[in-house]
């Protein structure tokens, strides 16, 4: 009973409203149609002030009013008592309203020409542009030249022939280390001489040496490896280069292994006694009582220098040598 009461309490007080505002609203177009025309005390009614159309330099801040939708529709489903359904169809009827664009206003010259409506332009809206705050320019720096000593001049030393010493010389440093140097001799593997230490008949030996030379090794030429024979009180007598070859081998890794053919011929030997006129003569150079008895030897020399002999046997050699 009193919710209904209220309720035609509200919708009285809203009739009321409104017929005040219509009212206000008649009274208004009556009066704009009676001040259409000049009145006789217009002047008087201006200020004797210019217009200043300046911000008004306010101290108290003015409050902003901030509504949306939903409140709104909210404050009426309250005040309304509307239902679900209701307010649903109201709020869409407010979004409605609010996206329609605002209509403008007809201005009048209250001197009885046509209403004319203005026309909108679009204006477009200032963008800030940042203006380049000045910066501290301080000149360059001035530096005041100061007195300096100066030296006076010597006597050059006179000019020589021999060149200025530029610094201890420096050892250019490399990738590579250095060679190992070759320092072991070379060693006689195996050999076969014909015919064998003994009593011969022939005056020319013929040899196979086997040679192998330790690594680091820098080889062993043909010329290095030769014979030598010595008769009892005599020089050595060496074989000639050339009788030396290459059978085969050679480098092994860093080492050097390789089987050499070689010759050596006895020289001026004579052992062949001559009788005559009941005595015995024995042809030149020297008188000689029998086979001669001669030590044969190998000698490899490497190409670093380092040599190694070896003992073949003695010979005894039973028939004369002829010179070579």
């Amino acid at each position: 009973m009193k919710s209904d009461s209220g309720r035609r309490w509200l919708i009285a007080a809203v009739g009321l409203f409104l017929l005040l505002l219509v009212g206000w609203v008649l009274l208004a177009l009556q009066l704009n149609i009676a001040l259409a025309g000049p009145l006789p005390f217009a002047p008087r009614l201006r200020s004797n002030l210019p217009a200043d159309y300046r911000a008004d330099d306010g101290s108290v801040p003015i409050g902003m009013i901030s509504l949306s939708i939903d409140e709104a529709v909210q404050a009426l489903r309250q005040s309304l008592g509307l239902t679900d359904e209701e307010a649903a169809a109201q709020r869409a009827s407010l979004e409605l309203a609010m996206s329609q664009p605002v209509p403008t206003a007809t201005a009048l010259n209250f001197t009885g020409d046509a209403p004319f409506t203005s026309t909108p332009t679009k204006t477009p809206l200032p963008t800030d542009t940042p203006t380049p705050l000045p910066t501290n320019t301080r000149p360059p720096a001035t530096r005041t030249p100061t007195s300096t000593k100066t030296k006076e001049p010597t006597a050059e030393p006179e000019a020589t022939g021999e060149p200025e010493p530029t610094g201890a010389a420096t050892a250019m440093a490399t990738d590579e280390p250095p060679a190992a140097a070759d320092t072991e001799n070379p060693e006689v593997v195996s050999y076969n001489v014909s015919p064998p230490p003994g009593d011969v008949t022939v005056c020319t030996l013929n040899a196979t040496v086997h040679i192998f030379d330790p690594g680091p090794s820098d080889g062993i030429s043909t010329s290095q490896v030769r014979m030598k024979y010595k008769e009892s009180g005599e020089p050595y007598v060496y074989s000639d280069p050339g009788d030396t070859t290459l059978v085969s081998g050679g480098p092994d890794g860093d080492a050097w292994d390789a089987t050499y053919s070689i010759s050596i011929t006895f020289d001026n030997i004579e052992v062949t006694g001559i009788l005559g006129a009941g005595s015995v003569k024995f042809a030149s150079p020297a008188f000689t009582a029998g086979p001669v008895d001669l030590d044969v030897w190998f000698i490899i020399e490497d190409n670093e220098g380092h040599t190694t002999v070896e003992h073949i046997g003695t010979y005894t050699v039973m028939v004369d040598c002829p010179d070579v």
